[in-house]
């Protein structure tokens, strides 16, 4: 195990304001999935999705020595930094769908206009992992844009960042942990710790709220990572069950 003082100092300040606090949800009556994704504030709600994993995990870890540095430049220039770097250490990615395997970012940074002008595709990650890619068709998208095998090497992280300013308004992603060795940490700023277990999936405002993540285990994690068109028909069952349950965030018998 790593210990907490082995990362930056910005991201443990920001473990000790946040990983104490709890979001705290107060229901609209009689919203719709539309409503609740784009208009709610909510920071994340857990979905109830069947996930295979463990086999999902075997295939993404087949990648991890084609994965790339997550360098994201704009994502990380912002005042919680306190011009401190190295940004992040050992966050890799490839993308199961994408422009390409090692095209990460929004569109509009290799020179496109909107998500759905993009290009994209089953990249060739994908054509070796067919339980992934199965998995990501049955997700509730009418269009799938981006999907990516995202990696965080032990004693790795990222310091606290917010997505791109040029995101739609409550962007959300669908983040799927294919693992969870003890000693990793999801952060949003003035939320608290996102509660992950193997195979839980999480619809994230990662776009409206300052996260870090940080790995003090010895074994690598790696997420899955979408994007896209939601569609709010199939979206609706998910959405609705969590946002009206006594549990929208998780916690329930969550051990940290």
């Amino acid at each position: 195990m790593f210990d907490l003082k082995e990362f930056p100092t910005s991201l443990q300040k920001f473990y000790h304001d946040n990983n104490d606090l709890r979001p705290h949800l107060e229901p609209q009556p009689n919203k719709d999935s539309q409503w609740i994704y784009q208009q709610s504030d909510i920071p994340w709600l857990k979905l109830n999705i069947d996930t295979p994993h463990e086999e999902m995990y075997r295939e993404a870890k087949s990648w991890i020595d084609e994965m790339v540095p997550q360098n994201y430049k704009e994502l990380f220039d912002n005042p919680v930094l306190d011009g401190e770097f190295p940004n992040q250490k050992g966050w890799n990615t490839i993308c199961v769908h994408g422009i390409g395997p090692k095209h990460f970012d929004r569109g509009y940074m290799y020179g496109y206009g909107h998500e759905d002008e993009v290009p994209y595709i089953w990249t060739e990650v994908a054509d070796q992992c067919p339980i992934t890619k199965e998995y990501l068709q049955s997700l509730p998208y009418e269009k799938l844009y981006r999907a990516r095998f995202t990696m965080l090497a032990p004693g790795g992280y990222a310091a606290p960042h917010i997505g791109r300013k040029k995101a739609a308004s409550h962007s959300r992603k669908i983040n799927v942990a294919l693992n969870h060795p003890k000693g990793f940490h999801f952060h949003l700023e003035g939320q608290g710790p996102i509660p992950w277990e193997p195979g839980r999936a999480h619809l994230i405002a990662a776009d409206d709220f300052y996260h870090a993540v940080f790995n003090q285990s010895d074994e690598v994690r790696i997420h899955l990572i979408t994007m896209g068109k939601p569609d709010f028909k199939r979206l609706e069952p998910l959405i609705q069950e969590s946002y009206y349950s006594d549990d929208p965030f998780g916690y329930k018998n969550w051990e940290a």
